[in-house]
């Protein structure tokens, strides 16, 4: 009995991690300058982890699109 309380438990924690039911944000913010910024790079707000960077397209005359991946909460 013990065992599958631990299993159930384990089981349950994993399935959060996956986030079926609360799926990411995404998010696209335009600069100018993202000197330093990669993809997966992570987002921080007050110096929390709040999601990563998905990816950043070029656009013409120094634009730059980064898209974000922010995660929700639940």
């Amino acid at each position: 009995m013990i065992v599958a309380m631990i299993m159930l438990l384990y089981g349950w924690t994993w399935l959060k991690s996956f986030s079926i039911l609360h799926p990411p944000q995404l998010i696209t913010v335009q600069f100018h300058d993202i000197a330093g910024l990669a993809n997966n790079a992570p987002v921080n707000i007050n110096g929390v982890r709040v999601g990563t960077v998905d990816r950043i397209d070029l656009k013409g005359k120094g634009q730059v699109l980064v898209h974000l991946r922010i995660k929700t909460e639940e």
